[in-house]
């Protein structure tokens, strides 16, 4: 019993210590393939912005929509080579697959966007199915996010989950309500700040 026991202890620190130097091998490679994968992103225009935490900024995420089969031929490329390395626990065929499957995301959120940036003539014009059209879209959409496991903490993914379709029925349209109309309107809201300021310091 007492031998058994010192087997067992033996054991378990070797196969902790071969544990812990297969994941440092691949922590290795992971941040190799990442890093390859940021080349990528930067061999078409897109840069993770710091300021955001390393996520994209707006105008980076239209540029990698505009190129994402270009983007995704890359990372497909990154991935077999990792694999073919012997440097990836994932098979030939499940890389394939998840490739696959982000290209599909990348279409639903490029078509996604379609709709965000619909003016309220294009509103007119589309037709009573808007509404349902959308809330259809962002079902379909939803689920893909879900199915491949990405985070739901977002706050723009919640805005688009659970309140896009009411934006459209309470305004119309979210074209003119963009990133840029509401910085402007913050410029000028720092400019009237400043002159009433002004204002209320004036003997």
């Amino acid at each position: 019993m007492e031998a058994a026991l010192k087997k067992a202890r033996s054991d378990r620190k070797s196969f902790k210590a071969a544990y812990e130097s297969e994941k440092k091998k691949r922590t290795y490679f992971s941040k190799l393939i990442h890093n390859k994968k940021g080349e990528a992103l930067r061999s078409i225009g897109v840069d993770r912005g710091a300021a955001h935490g390393g996520d994209l900024q707006g105008r980076g995420c239209t540029n990698l929509l505009q190129r994402a089969d270009e983007f995704f031929d890359q990372c497909l490329e990154i991935d077999l080579h990792a694999f073919e390395n012997g440097s990836t626990l994932a098979s030939r065929e499940e890389i394939i697959i998840v490739n696959k499957k982000f290209r599909e995301l990348a279409i639903l959120m490029e078509r996604l966007m379609h709709f965000i940036m619909l003016d309220h003539d294009e509103v007119k014009a589309y037709g009573d199915n808007l509404h349902d059209d959308l809330e259809r879209h962002i079902e379909i959409y939803v689920w893909m996010w879900n199915h491949l496991r990405i985070s739901m903490a977002a706050a723009k993914f919640h805005l688009v989950k659970d309140h896009l379709v009411d934006c459209f029925k309470k305004w119309g349209s979210l074209s003119q309500y963009n990133e840029e109309f509401i910085e402007a309107d913050h410029v000028r809201g720092n400019s009237k700040i400043r002159t009433y300021a002004a204002l209320l310091r004036t003997p």
